[in-house]
């Protein structure tokens, strides 16, 4: 054997596959051929014909320690981002209940280039990376199923909304910029996979049937008050100094700095989760309750709200707001709590042959409140909300087919919908009838459903090994918003309705990629995706009876180049396009604009280069450590960004149209260091240019500067900018055989890096919330008592910093210290 793979370096080989395709792989592009002869034996000969020197004489075999190749789900996912080329990340469930924080979104922060907005008062998800969000710049998927929605936010723009209970997340990946997967299509900023649990998450080692059970405690919040309770600068910080006969007679006031104790839980959160499993079938069922109260922010540093005296022209003194919200520190935070169910089902089956079926169904029930950030910024300050609604079904059906024995099979298709309704509610003070509270519920109807099928293809030849995916897929969305008012005699006697939007959206999608590997050292990829879209204005908002229906196209290339010049570094040049034809709130009429005619809207056009370093290697400096490190630079432009705009040739109206560019460019590092006992892992995040350009004729139109930071007046892009660094450095060690793990995060965000457009001034109609450069610490501890009993204790933002997100909407301050206990039973 030595004499003929003496000098041979091969390709490392991870996943699940038989024996017979991870030989082929390890083996490609090595002059190297194999042929099994039983189960544990296999001879090795060049591709010349020459055997083992060594061989055992009787048969011209050579006897192999038992290959082991089939994987868990999730094995080795948190290595991929180090040997592909490309920026990705993978979320582990543990490191989902590490980070889970206190809103919905927080595990997904702390990855770099990701970012999660408006995360605090609805219980949803609306994913930034690398300044690409929103419209389905992001696909969201949940097992497959797309469920993102589009709602409006007043003079903060709108906010996309995914939902998913994190105690049913079994694993995430986050696949940064254009893609070429089945599920890729239009996502000009990238992809995040959500997949749910399985049996293996819930059963012990070697059971066949079992049951989990979580619960646990979250400190740091209060019951919500009664509807129309008043807060921050208009409730307990200037109840003692403002003027009484100024405030609504029929508003209460908070007792919002009353905070709890450090141990003193008001809010938690449970589960119960069966499974079972045979050579065949497997099933896995669950409900989870969350019940989250109103948060406290922070009580340090120098950001929180606060009564600043400013002599008025008639020589009066009056308090006016001071920090960065209405909310002081260590105030209860109006509107963020968040009581939800969830409900899980989901069977696979799987025959001979490779054939695997597996079906799910989830459920997601939520009353929540929030406000519209106008309320808070502009009209009377924070009061407590009227209760919104979520209901969420999403029905997935995933089959698969993967022969041992047939390297050209590995079928995917998979079936999907998602039915949505939420109900939003929104409070307005009518002061001529004593500041009464009035109420208007927009009711939003979605549904989608589609359909992914791919294959990839596999085979060895002399010039090397060869690797195909194709496929296609297509999406089917429809969209109905109804608005209903209270009734408020003797103005409105009954309730009204009237509609805000409502349509239809088709989108065909077929891809193709090859993955040359002519050397061992040497990796080629190309790829070509074709989108047609298909978009139906309801019509039911008419302005001037102009309704439009809009049909676009477009072919989207990625290549891509991987050297290896060593085992387990690469160096990678790769370009990517996507095409991102106007989603369904864009193309439709209503609320906070009109589809103007004259503008069409075309597809925004991302051009994206990319240039990396990975480095996977074991055994660095001790033996079976584990050192990982990234490093990637970015140019993303988006041609034909599109993006809300004020005025010009549509006389004075709100419009969208298609502006010359957004671009975002930086870099990214990250870094892992695992001996068993220690570990480490770092990451950095720096943009080195935001720009959004106007044509010279458009920005003559409208009045602009033709490029900058900051966005354009009236525009949604405002909303999206990210800071211009962020940080994170996770250290952590395991004790008593790995039974009990300590450890610290520390996260740093730097402020907003522009308040406005033009030159730094104006954002005309579009409200941005500030924030400021923050630090924050969190501990996290686990102790794994036994084979069946997990108790894990965390405690965030240490320090108690009152600081705002990054990419807020609204002023709403983040939680302060909070303390989470929870306990894990298996049986």
């Amino acid at each position: 054997m030595s004499s003929v793979s003496r000098g041979v370096i091969s390709g490392s080989v991870s996943g699940s596959m038989s024996a017979e395709q991870a030989l082929a792989r390890l083996l490609a592009g090595t002059g190297l051929s194999y042929q099994l002869t039983s189960g544990r034996t296999v001879v090795i000969t060049r591709t010349g014909g020459e055997k083992p020197s060594d061989a055992p004489p009787a048969d011209g075999s050579l006897v192999l320690d038992p290959i082991d190749v089939t994987a868990r789900r999730g094995a080795n996912a948190e290595d991929a981002a180090y040997v592909t080329p490309g920026s990705s990340s993978y979320i582990s469930a543990e490191k989902i209940d590490r980070f889970r924080g206190t809103s919905p979104g927080d595990f997904l922060e702390g990855n770099p280039g990701v970012l999660v907005g408006a995360k605090r008062t609805s219980g949803a998800v609306d994913v930034n990376i690398r300044g690409m969000q929103g419209m389905d710049r992001v696909p969201v998927t949940v097992d497959g199923a797309q469920q993102a929605n589009t709602v409006y936010r007043g003079y903060a723009g709108v906010a996309s909304r995914s939902y998913i209970d994190p105690d049913f997340i079994g694993g995430v990946t986050v696949e940064k910029g254009p893609s070429l997967a089945s599920d890729g299509a239009g996502a000009t900023g990238g992809v995040v996979r959500m997949s749910t649990i399985n049996a293996d998450d819930i059963l012990l080692d070697g059971k066949d049937y079992g049951v989990r059970v979580r619960g646990g405690a979250v400190g740091n919040s209060t019951r919500p008050p009664a509807h129309g309770t008043r807060g921050g600068i208009n409730g307990s910080l200037l109840d003692k100094t403002y003027d009484p006969g100024a405030l609504p007679s029929s508003f209460a006031f908070t007792d919002g700095l009353n905070r709890p104790s450090l141990l003193d839980p008001n809010s938690g959160f449970g589960s119960l989760t069966a499974a079972a499993r045979n050579d065949r079938f497997e099933v896995v069922a669950g409900a989870a309750r969350r019940k989250l109260g109103n948060y406290y922010a922070g009580k340090k540093g120098d950001d929180g709200g606060r009564a600043v005296n400013v002599v008025q022209p008639d020589g009066t003194v009056r308090p006016t707001l001071g920090g960065l919200t209405h909310f002081q520190p260590g105030e209860e935070v109006l509107n963020t709590s968040n009581d939800s169910e969830s409900y899980l089902l989901k069977g696979v089956l799987k025959l001979d042959g490779g054939h695997r079926l597996e079906l799910a169904y989830t459920k997601y029930l939520s009353t929540y409140y929030e406000m519209f950030p106008s309320q808070v910024i502009w009209f009377g300050g924070p009061f407590q909300e009227a209760p919104s609604k979520t209901d969420l079904d999403t029905y997935t059906a995933t089959y698969t087919w993967k022969p041992e024995d047939n390297d050209l099979i590995d079928l995917r298709v998979n079936l999907w919908r998602s039915d949505v309704n939420f109900d939003i509610a929104q409070t307005t003070p009518i002061a001529l009838l004593g500041n009464a509270l009035w109420v208007t519920n927009t009711g939003v109807d979605a549904t989608r459903w589609g359909a992914n099928v791919s294959n990839a293809s596999r085979f060895d030849t002399s010039f090397g090994a060869w690797k195909f995916d194709y496929g296609f897929s297509y999406t089917d969305e429809d969209m109905t918003q109804i608005r209903t008012t209270e009734p408020l005699p003797p103005y409105f006697p009954d309730p009204v309705k009237y509609p805000g939007k409502a349509g239809d959206r088709q989108e065909w999608s077929a891809f193709g990629s090859a993955q040359w590997r002519p050397l061992h050292w040497l990796t080629l990829d190309a790829g070509l995706r074709y989108t047609s879209t298909k978009t139906h204005d309801d019509c039911v908002y008419e302005i001037d009876n102009i309704c439009k229906d809009t049909s676009n196209d477009g072919f989207a290339p990625i290549t891509a180049v991987t050297v290896e010049p060593w085992k387990g570094v690469q160096f990678y040049g790769r370009y990517a396009e996507a095409i991102r034809s106007p989603s369904l709130y864009e193309a439709t009429r209503g609320e906070s604009f009109t589809v103007s005619p004259f503008f069409d809207l075309v597809p925004e056009h991302a051009k994206n280069w990319e240039f990396g370093m990975n480095v996977l290697r074991n055994d660095v400096l001790l033996e079976g450590d584990k050192f990982r490190f990234k490093a990637a630079y970015f140019d993303n432009d988006i041609k034909d960004y599109i993006t809300r705009t004020y005025g010009g040739d549509t006389s004075g109206v709100f419009t969208l149209r298609n502006i010359e560019r957004a671009r975002f460019k930086g870099v990214e590092l990250s870094a892992g260091y695992d001996t068993g006992r220690y570990f480490a892992e770092a990451n950095f995040t720096r943009y080195l240019k935001t720009q959004f350009c106007l044509t010279a004729a458009e920005a003559a139109e409208l009045g602009e500067t033709r490029c900058n930071e900051g966005g354009v007046n009236a525009g949604y892009a405002q909303l999206h900018v990210p800071p211009e660094k962020t940080a994170a450095l996770t250290l952590g060690a395991r004790f008593f055989e790995e039974k009990v793990t300590l450890g610290g995060r520390v996260t740093y965000v730097s402020g907003r890096p522009v308040e406005g457009v033009n030159g730094g001034s104006g954002t005309g109609w579009t409200t941005l919330t500030s924030w400021r450069n923050y630090a924050l610490v969190d501990l996290f501890t686990s102790w794994k008592v036994n084979d069946h009993l997990l108790a894990e204790l965390n405690v965030d933002n240490l320090t108690d910093r009152y600081y705002v997100d990054a990419l807020a909407v609204g002023l709403v301050p983040a939680p302060g210290r909070t303390v989470r206990a929870a306990l894990t039973a298996k049986f």
